[in-house]
C-alpha cells in the first residue's frame, strides 16, 4: 500500500516556498479578485484596434454585447491577437457556430502571469535538463503564481500517474510536522462517509512523491461559495485548492473526485531565472483559454489504463501546435536508434530519457510486472554479506569501477560515473575520496621542467569537488620501471594495504614528475593529470562512503591483479577534441571490460554460465544499457567538450 505523508495546505498567494496549506481554515487570508470585467482603458483601446483595422458595420454590431462585459479579460486580448493574425487562433475547424466554444491558444512571448501555460522547447543543441531533469522534455506547465522580483510557481499538467490514492493512505501532518490522530469531519459534510479515491498526477520534485513532506494540489472548475471559499483563482473556472479541501467539497456533495486533478508536486523558478530560460528559447510562454486547460486534462484522464511511461505528450504536442510552433529536432544529441513496433519514428535521445524516467521514478509497478527487482534485492543482500565477511573490503589505493547491471544506476543522473573507472583516493570515517581516471577534458596544463622544456599535459577529469581549481591537481603513475626508481610514494603500501600487494598506481610531486621527465627516466605520456575529485560521504559508525556504494550496486571492486591491464588502457587516452572523442570512449569501455574479461574466463573455466537481462526502453527496439552509453557521450560532449555551464531548471 501507497502512503503519503502530507502537509496539509490552503492555497494562499505571493509565498515564495511551497504552498502552504493549513487544516485549521478552509478559508483564504485574501480572496483573490476575479477580473472578469473589461477595464475601460482595455475597452478604449479594442475601439481603436477595430477602428484602424476596418472592421465592418456588421462585425461590429455582433460585438454589441462585448462592449459592456467579457467574461475573461484574456477572451479580450485574444480577439486583439486574431485581429493581428487571422491564422493565430482558432477551434480545431474554425467552427463558427454559436453552439460551439472557441477555445483559443497563442504565442504569449516573454509575458508570464498567472494563469500561463509554459511549452518546453524541443532543442537542437543539447541541454543540462535533457541530462538532470527528462521531465521537463515535452512538458507543459500551468504558472499557479508569479512575481518577477519574487519567485514563479507552477505544475507539470501532462505527467499522468497510474496511481489512485485513498483517504487511508494519506497521513496529514499539523504545522508543527506533528501526525494528526484524527481527522475531523468537514462541518460542511454530508452524510457520505465512503473513503474517497483520488487519482494522481506528478506535479514537480519540489515537494513531490520523494520528498518527506509531499504537498498535493487540486485542479478544480467548482465557483460555488464553498468552492471559491477554500480555493485560489487560477483563471475563469480554473481554480486550485489543497487535498483538504477538496475533501471538503466532496463531503458537502458538491463534487465527486472525479471533478478534480490531483498533482503531488511542483516545480519553482528563482526571480528572473524564468525571464532568462524564455529569452534563451528554452520554453513557450503561452495564453490558452481555460476550455483548453480542462479539454487536454480531460483527455488524458479519460484513458484507463494509463501508463506514465507514454502518455502525456499528446497535451504538449496539440498545444504547441496550437500557437504555430514547429520545434526542430533535437539533432545535436547523440540518439540511440528507436522506433519499436509501434511507433513509425524513431525516437530521440530526449524521448528515451522521458520515457526511462517516467518508468524509473513515477511508474508505480505491481506483482505482475517482471521488472527484476526482486532478483536486484537479492544481489544486494549478498554483496552486503560479502562486505560483512571482509570480500569486498575497499581502501586507499582500490580501484573500482561503474556498476554493471543492465539498468546503469546513473543513467538519469550523474551519468560521468557509468561505466567509469575510479581510484579510491582518501578513507576516513566521514566520507570516502575517489579520483575518475577515465575522462580526459580538453584542458592542459603547462609542465616547465629544469632544462627550460615546456611540455603539455593533459588534464582528466576526477570529479565535481575542486574541479575549478588547480591547487586540486593530482600526479599519478602506473609504472613498474618508475616504481623500482621510488619515483613517487604508493597509496597504500603492502603492509597497510588491505591486499597482500601494494598498490600499483603511485601518487607523486610536480617536481618529481619535472624532474624524471628531465632526466630521461620517463615520458610524459606515463603520467596521469588528474583535476577535482569525487566525494561519498559517511553516516554514524562509517556506514556508506564508497563501500556503500558497492553493496548498493553502483560500483564494483576491481582485484588489484587487474589494474595494471585497466592503467594500460587509460594511459592511451589523449587530449579531448572532436577527433579524440570515440576512440577516448573505446579506450574508457575497454578498460571497464577488463573485469568482465577477467570473469568471464573464470567462468568458462569453471562451466558456468552468466545470465544476461536484456532490458528495453518502453515503447523502442534501444537496450536501456545503450542509452546509457549514449548519456554518457553526451554528458562528455556537454561538460567535458562544450564546456557548458549549467543553469538549472528549479
Amino acid at each position: 500500500m501507497i502512503v503519503f505523508v502530507v502537509a496539509l495546505l490552503a492555497v494562499t498567494t505571493l509565498i515564495p516556498c511551497a504552498f502552504s496549506f493549513h487544516s485549521q481554515s478552509s478559508s483564504f487570508p485574501s480572496k483573490q479578485k476575479q477580473a472578469f470585467i473589461r477595464t475601460r482603458n482595455e475597452h478604449d483601446n479594442y475601439l481603436k484596434q477595430t477602428a484602424n483595422d476596418g472592421f465592418d458595420d456588421d462585425d461590429d454590431d455582433d460585438n454589441d454585447d462585448e462592449e459592456v462585459i467579457i467574461e475573461d479579460w484574456r477572451d479580450f486580448r485574444a480577439k486583439l491577437v486574431m485581429k493581428g493574425d487571422n491564422n493565430a487562433i482558432s477551434d480545431d475547424d474554425n467552427n463558427s457556430s454559436s453552439n460551439k466554444t472557441l477555445w483559443w491558444a497563442y504565442d504569449a512571448g516573454y509575458l508570464i502571469e498567472k494563469g500561463s501555460i509554459l511549452l518546453s522547447r524541443v532543442e537542437s543543441t543539447l541541454g543540462c535538463h535533457d541530462l538532470r531533469q527528462p521531465y521537463f522534455h515535452k512538458c507543459v506547465v500551468l504558472i499557479l503564481d508569479h512575481d518577477e522580483g519574487e519567485f514563479t510557481k507552477g505544475i507539470v499538467l501532462n505527467r499522468p500517474l497510474n496511481v489512485d490514492v485513498t483517504d487511508d493512505d494519506i497521513i496529514y501532518l499539523d504545522d508543527d510536522g506533528i501526525p494528526e490522530k484524527l481527522r475531523p469531519k468537514s462541518k460542511n459534510s454530508s452524510n457520505n462517509t465512503t473513503t474517497k479515491t483520488w487519482r494522481m498526477n506528478f506535479g514537480g520534485e519540489i515537494a513531490g512523491f520523494y520528498d518527506d513532506n509531499p504537498m498535493i494540489a487540486c485542479i478544480h472548475s467548482i465557483t460555488t461559495d464553498l468552492g471559491n471559499s477554500v480555493s485560489d483563482f487560477i483563471l475563469k473556472d480554473v481554480l486550485v485548492t489543497s487535498l483538504d479541501g477538496a475533501r471538503s467539497l466532496v463531503e458537502a456533495g458538491e463534487a465527486l473526485p472525479s471533478d478534480f486533478f490531483v498533482f503531488c508536486g511542483f516545480t519553482e523558478w528563482e526571480p528572473g531565472q524564468l525571464h532568462n530560460e524564455l529569452k534563451r528559447g528554452s520554453w513557450y510562454s503561452a495564453a490558452a483559454r481555460s476550455d483548453a486547460v480542462w479539454e487536454q486534462l480531460q483527455q488524458q484522464k479519460e484513458i484507463d489504463d494509463v501508463d506514465p511511461r507514454g502518455s502525456g505528450l499528446e497535451m504538449w504536442q496539440i498545444l504547441t501546435e496550437k500557437i504555430k510552433r514547429v520545434d526542430d529536432d533535437d539533432e545535436g544529441m547523440v540518439s540511440s536508434s528507436g522506433g519499436g513496433d509501434d511507433d513509425d519514428d524513431d525516437d530521440s535521445f530526449t524521448d528515451l530519457m522521458l520515457k526511462e524516467w517516467t518508468a524509473e521514478m513515477i511508474r508505480m509497478t505491481t506483482s505482475d510486472d517482471d521488472d527484476g527487482e526482486s532478483s536486484l534485492d537479492d544481489r544486494i543482500i549478498f554483496r552486503a554479506l560479502d562486505v560483512a565477511k571482509g570480500n569486498r573490503t575497499v581502501g586507499v589505493g582500490s580501484v573500482v569501477r561503474g556498476s554493471s547491471l543492465d539498468t546503469s544506476p546513473f543513467l538519469l543522473n550523474e551519468q560521468l560515473f557509468h561505466k567509469s573507472t575510479v581510484l579510491v583516493f582518501q578513507e576516513n570515517e566521514s566520507f570516502s575520496v575517489g579520483l575518475i581516471l577515465n575522462l580526459p577534458t580538453a584542458d592542459t596544463f603547462v609542465l616547465e621542467t629544469s632544462s627550460g622544456n615546456a611540455i603539455d599535459i593533459h588534464i582528466r577529469y576526477g570529479g565535481p569537488s575542486g574541479a575549478d581549481g588547480e591547487e586540486s591537481l593530482i600526479w599519478l603513475h602506473g609504472s613498474e620501471a618508475l616504481r623500482s626508481l621510488r619515483i613517487g610514494k604508493p597509496l597504500a603500501s603492502a603492509g597497510d594495504s588491505i591486499f597482500d600487494i601494494a598498490s600499483p598506481v603511485w601518487v607523486c610531486t610536480h617536481d618529481q614528475v619535472a624532474q624524471a621527465i628531465d632526466l630521461g627516466f620517463a615520458f610524459p605520456e606515463e603520467f596521469m593529470l588528474v583535476r577535482g575529485f569525487s566525494v561519498w560521504e559517511k553516516e554514524e559508525a562509517g556506514v556508506g562512503g564508497i563501500t556503500g556504494q558497492i553493496v548498493a550496486g553502483n560500483f564494483e571492486l576491481i582485484s588489484p591483479s587487474l589494474v595494471h591491464l585497466v592503467w594500460s588502457k587509460l594511459i592511451s587516452q589523449k587530449r579531448l577534441s572532436e577527433g579524440t572523442l570515440e576512440n577516448n570512449i573505446n579506450l574508457s569501455n575497454e578498460a571497464w571490460a577488463v573485469y568482465d574479461q577477467a570473469m568471464a574466463r573464470e567462468a568458462t573455466d569453471s562451466n558456468s554460465t552468466t545470465d544476461v537481462n536484456r532490458r528495453f526502453v518502453f515503447g523502442s527496439n534501444v537496450e536501456v544499457s545503450q542509452l546509457s552509453d549514449d548519456a554518457l557521450r553526451n554528458w562528455i560532449l556537454l561538460f567535458l567538450l562544450g564546456d557548458a555551464k549549467y543553469s538549472s531548471f528549479r
